[in-house]
């Protein structure tokens, strides 16, 4: 395989596990070969590294913490076989106290890695890797130069791989991946997803060369004098404008290296706040020497952007009026008007407008990132549903009978609501005849959309099962299947807020395609539209069906699907929350004493499924207040800029209207309103293009109305934000303002 043109790794795992021990502690060996080690090397390794010889191992987290190993450490393995009743079990099956452990021979490990728990925490199981180069059982994994190419020419790739093995082989490309580079996405969508990057990259850059460019101004201009004197001894203007990009360079390369490493530690401190936030450990991409030069690079060249436009502009200044400081940029002819407030505001409109969209430019940066931080919340959200129970049991069984221990625990616990429940998907034949109400709403046409984009004939669905209790209050008898007769109005709206319209026009059968492409029909006893305290949650479109758990062991052996158990049995409680970590080590306990080896069960309590849930957007909340600070900095450095440069190049005006005798405070106070004023122009300057943003988005994509990012988005930091930086902005014109007006009125209108 390594011989076909565009591979770069091609290695194997192992498909079953080896059984050990460690002392009393169960661990399933798994083997990978070194082509396996280099494709999972930001896998779920927490410290340490694979093995590179069959004498090291890799371990499990909680293993290695609850006999106080580390790394270096030598440890004598057992192997053997997990034996229940004289039958040997799988390595990974839930350990029970009816099983043995038979071992066969040992060896001795040296601990090379930590890893993270693999297995499901109550089977009691934990995880091994040890490299080997002759798996006997194996999976061959492969990856290519570009997953992207090997992807669009996987016909091809399959012919060679065929070719070169000498028998047909088949692909199966990792939808995760296909998926993350959206490979099976529209061309449209591909072609924005290339475009938005290429103009956030090109934004971004375009960005810091705007905040940098009046910094570099003020700069420049206070060294005007010099720069005069330079030119009246025969400096040309080329010159000059050499020596400023000169300068600007040199004076920018310590800082760049400084805010490189800066950012390194940034960086670190994100990925430490990642994994407290998200409980989890990846590892930690080490600098890279050539990435570190390119981006050096880039900063060079925003800088030297930045220096063009002011440099070309100083350099141009007459001799004398830079030695004087008449400091003039434009050359445009002064306009006259009746009132010489009007007057001085159009004569200085420029430097006036310069203030409301440097303020914007910042905002409008953080409301994009609040944006963001709402589609994402919105995707998270979308599926979330509290259905107001606090403790979830599911049991994994191979047995086509309700598991007694489940129905025990409901009965010998005081709950305030409980039931069981199994679910089974099912592809609906869209043959049905949607309500009068989801035709008049247009849904069918967003439907039938939908089923195009995913080349889909059918319908998702769920014959559910539940216990008898349950199945009653909902209005089912024995034999009966029932339907939920409800969708939602808006597909695009989060599931737990929606609002439900009748989906079919009581239908009395449904027929539905099976794992196996098997067809048959169900008949439907009766249409129901409030699921009471039954609802888990149902995703737009989908199409469930109830029964109770006899008629559904019946129709899944007379169907034939016996062979499909993916599907837990799960039991839901509503108990009181000071009980619920008593009661769930109780479920616990009861279980353990009746699982058999084949069988697996998790616990869930609402309180972690809540967590979870919060915790899913800390990391990029973490990345979004660390460019607020940035944004926020560059806004005061780049306020504080452009704040001087305007009042400079206002002086003589200010100067002159103080000759004149005007009073000082009604200067202050019209200088400082004029200000204010272009501020609150540049807040509702960003809340409109803060709308047209969201309005585009919402144009491009069905699934983000422009309702639904309106609800989103998060006020709150958007106006605190914008309170920071036009406070910070107003301060800084306040002061710069009473620094000039104290200055002696002479010194106003002959120098800079």
């Amino acid at each position: 395989i390594k011989k076909v043109e565009g591979v770069k790794y091609a290695g194997e795992l192992s498909l079953m596990p080896d059984s050990a021990k460690y002392k009393d502690k169960l661990i399933a060996i798994n083997y990978q070969d070194k082509d396996v080690n280099k494709m999972r090397e930001y896998s779920d390794m927490i410290d340490g590294r694979f093995s590179e010889n069959e004498n090291e191992i890799v371990l499990s987290q909680s293993l290695v913490e609850e006999n106080n190993l580390k790394l270096g450490d030598k440890i004598d393995i057992e192997f053997g076989n997990r034996v229940v009743d004289g039958e040997k079990i799988a390595a990974t099956a839930t350990f029970t106290n009816k099983e043995v452990f038979s071992s066969d021979h040992s060896q001795v490990y040296k601990l090379v890695g930590i890893y993270e728990d693999v297995y499901n925490k109550y089977s009691k199981v934990n995880y091994g890797l040890v490299e080997k180069n002759d798996i006997n059982l194996g999976r061959t994994v492969v990856k290519f130069d570009s997953f992207e190419e090997a992807y669009e020419n996987r016909a091809t790739i399959q012919n060679k791989f065929s070719e070169v093995l000498g028998k047909n082989v088949n692909i199966i490309f990792d939808d995760g991946l296909i998926n993350y580079y959206g490979l099976e996405d529209p061309l449209s969508q591909k072609i924005m997803r290339k475009g938005s990057m290429v103009v956030a990259v090109l934004g971004m850059i375009g960005l810091f060369i705007f905040f940098v460019k009046n910094i570099f101004q003020v700069w420049g201009l206070k060294k005007i004098r010099e720069l005069s004197i330079y030119k009246s001894i025969g400096s040309t203007d080329f010159q000059i404008y050499k020596l400023l990009l000169k300068e600007a360079v040199l004076i920018s390369i310590l800082p760049i290296l400084i805010g490189h490493i800066f950012g390194f530690a940034i960086f670190y401190k994100i990925y430490l706040d990642m994994q407290r936030a998200q409980a989890v450990n990846v590892k930690l991409l080490h600098p890279s020497l050539a990435l570190s030069m390119i981006i050096i690079l880039i900063s060079l060249v925003i800088v030297l952007f930045a220096i063009t436009a002011p440099a070309k502009k100083i350099s141009k200044i007459n001799i004398i009026d830079g030695i004087r400081g008449n400091i003039k940029f434009s050359n445009a002819k002064k306009k006259r008007s009746a009132k010489i407030w009007e007057e001085l505001r159009i004569n200085n409109l420029a430097s006036i407008k310069s203030q409301r969209y440097i303020s914007a430019v910042g905002i409008i940066i953080i409301s994009v990132f609040i944006i963001v931080i709402d589609i994402s919340t919105y995707y998270r959200d979308f599926a979330y549903f509290d259905d107001g129970y606090n403790i979830t049991v599911d049991f994994y069984s191979k047995e086509n009978k309700l598991p007694q221990v489940l129905d025990q625990i409901s009965k010998d616990i005081p709950n305030k609501k409980s039931y069981i429940s199994r679910e089974k998907f099912v592809q609906v034949e869209n043959n049905l005849d949607f309500s009068k109400e989801f035709k008049e709403k247009e849904i069918d046409k967003i439907l039938k959309k939908k089923m195009k984009r995913y080349e889909s004939e059918t319908l998702e669905g769920f014959i559910v099962a539940l216990n008898d209790k349950a199945f009653r209050d909902l209005g089912g008898k024995k034999g009966e299947f029932i339907l939920y007769n409800k969708v939602q109005e808006d597909p695009y709206f989060p599931i737990s807020k929606a609002k439900k319209i009748t989906y079919f026009n009581n239908p009395s059968k449904i027929d539905i395609r099976l794992e196996d492409d098997s067809k048959t029909s169900l008949k439907i006893s009766k249409n129901i539209y409030d699921l009471k305290d039954y609802d888990q949650g149902i995703m737009p479109f989908y199409v469930k069906i109830y029964t109770d758990f006899d008629t559904y062991f019946k129709f899944i052996k007379e169907s034939a699907s016996e062979t499909y158990h993916n599907y837990p049995f799960k039991l839901k409680m509503k108990v009181r929350e000071d009980e619920v970590e008593n009661i769930k080590a109780y479920i616990e306990t009861s279980i353990k004493d009746v699982v058999s080896p084949d069988e697996m069960f998790d616990i869930t309590t609402s309180k972690e499924m809540k967590k979870a849930h919060k915790e899913d957007l800390e990391t990029l909340k973490i990345i979004v207040m660390g460019f607020a600070f940035i944004i926020l900095a560059l806004n005061i450095t780049n306020g504080y800029s452009s704040i001087n440069l305007s009042l400079m190049s206002r002086k003589k005006e200010i100067g002159s209207l103080y000759s004149c005798g005007m009073d000082m405070d009604q200067l202050k106070t019209t200088y400082q309103k004029e200000f204010i004023s272009e501020q609150v122009k540049s807040f509702i300057l960003s809340i409109f293009v803060s709308l047209v943003v969201m309005s585009v988005i919402s144009i491009f994509s069905p699934s983000l109305s422009l309702e639904i990012m309106l609800r989103y988005y998060n006020y709150w930091f958007f106006i605190i934000f914008s309170i920071a930086v036009y406070a910070i902005n107003i301060s800084i014109y306040h002061f710069s303002l009473k620094r000039i007006l104290s200055r002696p009125t002479i010194d106003l209108i002959r120098t800079i």
